[in-house]
C-alpha cells in the first residue's frame, strides 16, 4: 500500500430519487494535480475523498438493493497520470423508502515472484437515498391534465366547424343528434 500513488475521488451523492426514474451517478479519480472533474447535471452534492491510494489497474462497483444499476458488476479501468479516471452508472429505484447504494473501488496489484493478484479496497462509500413515489404520481397527474386539455381543444374545434359550416351542421343534426332523440312510435294504419 505504501508504494501506491495517491489521488482524489469525487462522486455525486443524491439525497432523493423518484421511483422508477433513472438518474446518473458519476465517480472520478483525479490521479494528478490540476485535473478537473465535471458534475454538471448530476443530482446531489459532490463529495471529495482526498489522499486515497490507487494502482494502474482499478475497478469500481456500484451496488444497491432495490435498484437497477447499469452497467452492473465491476467496471475495470487503467489509471494514468495524464487523465482522470471516470465511471458512470444509470441508477433506477424499483421500490420506495430509504435505500442505499454503495461505491466500492479496488486497486488491483500483483505481488510476489509468481505475480499473485491482490485487490486492495481504496474507497468504500454508502449513500442513503430517499426514494419517493409522490413525484411519480405528480407527473402522472400533470400528463393527465395535458390529455384533458387536448381533448377539450379537439371538442372546441369540432364545435366551431359544426357551427360555422352549414353542411356540417346539417350532417351533425341528421346523423349524430338523431341518435339521442327519442323515437316516435310508428302509427298503425287503420
Amino acid at each position: 500500500m505504501a508504494n501506491l500513488k495517491r489521488g482524489t475521488f469525487k462522486f455525486n451523492k443524491p439525497n432523493t430519487a423518484i421511483l422508477e426514474e433513472a438518474f446518473p451517478m458519476r465517480l472520478v479519480l483525479l490521479t494528478a494535480e490540476g485535473q478537473a472533474a465535471t458534475f454538471s447535471g448530476m443530482p446531489g452534492q459532490v463529495v471529495t475523498r482526498d489522499d486515497r491510494p490507487f494502482a494502474q489497474s482499478v475497478e469500481a462497483t456500484l451496488t444497491g438493493d432495490d435498484f437497477e444499476i447499469s452497467p452492473s458488476g465491476p467496471q475495470a479501468r487503467t489509471a494514468t497520470l495524464a487523465h482522470p479516471v471516470e465511471w458512470e452508472w444509470k441508477v433506477k429505484p424499483i421500490s420506495s423508502g430509504t435505500k442505499s447504494v454503495t461505491i466500492d473501488v479496488a486497486a488491483n496489484i500483483q505481488i510476489g515472484p509468481d505475480k499473485h493478484r491482490v485487490q486492495l479496497t481504496t474507497l468504500h462509500e454508502s449513500i442513503e437515498i430517499q426514494v419517493t413515489a409522490f413525484q411519480r404520481l405528480k407527473s402522472y397527474v400533470a400528463s393527465l391534465n395535458g390529455a384533458i386539455a387536448a381533448i377539450t381543444a379537439a371538442i372546441t374545434s369540432l364545435a366551431a366547424i359544426i357551427g360555422l359550416i352549414p353542411k356540417a351542421r346539417q350532417f351533425f343534426a341528421d346523423n349524430v343528434l338523431s341518435l339521442f332523440r327519442p323515437r316516435q312510435p310508428k302509427k298503425k294504419r287503420a
